[in-house]
């Protein structure tokens, strides 16, 4: 069904190479040694080029809902703390899930600053980074029927994003 879908978000996947130069995904530019940093306006773009992907396909295709959103929620934590969603080499098995890691510290606000990537680290309003957290915690609920509609993750995201970058921020 996937493969019939036509959006402006979507494209057509004919091929994917994980290996040599080429990989210019989003783990290269988070994870890549000595590669550049994504800063946070390139991350909120991603994240919300992903939430109008999803959006359209809830919306007009029907196909699985929650368990994206789930996924979603991980990509806002890869975006927000810069980490792996599942790190091998931790010496735990605590601290393997992104999603188990980071739990506790987006629960309290006063160490969300704590797990967040250097690279944005400092830069960024609080306000957004407070909301953008409460998304994320939204959408790796274990139970799926309490997580969002990407719809709404969609309205949380855009307001919270500048004009210039796909947003409804407008920025004085």
């Amino acid at each position: 069904m996937i493969s019939h879908v036509h959006h402006k978000p979507l494209v057509s996947l004919v091929g994917y190479c994980i290996t040599g130069s080429q990989n210019k995904n989003m783990e290269f530019h988070l994870h890549g040694k000595g590669q550049p940093t994504m800063e946070w306006p390139t991350r909120m773009r991603i994240a919300l080029g992903a939430a109008k992907g999803l959006a359209y396909l809830h919306e007009d295709c029907k196909l699985t809902d929650k368990s994206d959103v789930y996924a979603f929620g991980i990509v806002l934590l890869e975006l927000l703390t810069g980490r792996k969603p599942v790190d091998n080499k931790s010496p735990t098995d605590h601290h393997q899930s992104l999603v188990t890691w980071a739990m506790p510290q987006l629960i309290d606000r006063s160490k969300l600053n704590n797990i967040l990537d250097p690279i944005i680290r400092d830069k960024m309003d609080l306000k957004h980074l407070y909301q953008v957290a409460a998304v994320a915690i939204l959408c790796v609920q274990p139970e799926p029927s309490y997580r969002p509609l990407i719809t709404d993750v969609l309205h949380s995201l855009i307001s919270l994003v500048p004009v210039e970058i796909g947003g409804s921020l407008h920025i004085t």
